[in-house]
């Protein structure tokens, strides 16, 4: 099919038909996109990634745990992925750093139809805003 995405290359040119803005990553095989998760501005990550098949979508949440907030985040994030059909939320403890990380897999490195970017870029978004307000009021309580 001609139109299998199945480089970098070419998921920069599906980007660029679809007019979405994003940046290159310089020495890295990644782009970024703006978002928006409620009243904050994030953006998402999607990243080529060296393992053949596997392109990655990271949706950062807009805000850093506080320390004393850790375990409480470590805690609600388990029970939400739990919860979730694609997951899932990743957690950095030390850094404070919370996103929602999904991949989408080539079958047999083959590449990807436009439309599996598309999905994938709307669930990342959608599942960071919609758990974005009760995992920030956990961080600021």
């Amino acid at each position: 099919m001609s139109d299998v995405i199945s480089s970098f290359d070419a998921l920069k040119a599906q980007l660029r038909r679809e007019d979405l803005p994003f940046r290159e990553v310089e020495g890295e095989r990644a782009v970024t996109l703006p978002t928006r998760l409620g009243d904050a501005d994030s953006v998402l990550h999607i990243r080529w990634e060296p393992t053949p098949g596997v392109v990655q979508f990271i949706q950062p949440l807009p805000m850093t745990v506080p320390v004393d907030r850790r375990s409480d985040i470590g805690r609600a994030l388990h029970r939400i992925n739990l919860k979730l059909a694609l997951l899932g939320f990743t957690y950095d403890g030390p850094a404070g750093i919370v996103a929602f990380r999904a991949q989408a897999m080539m079958a047999g490195g083959e590449g990807l139809l436009p439309g599996m970017i598309g999905l994938m870029i709307r669930t990342s978004i959608e599942t960071a805003a919609t758990h974005w307000p009760g995992l920030r009021a956990i961080a600021e309580s």
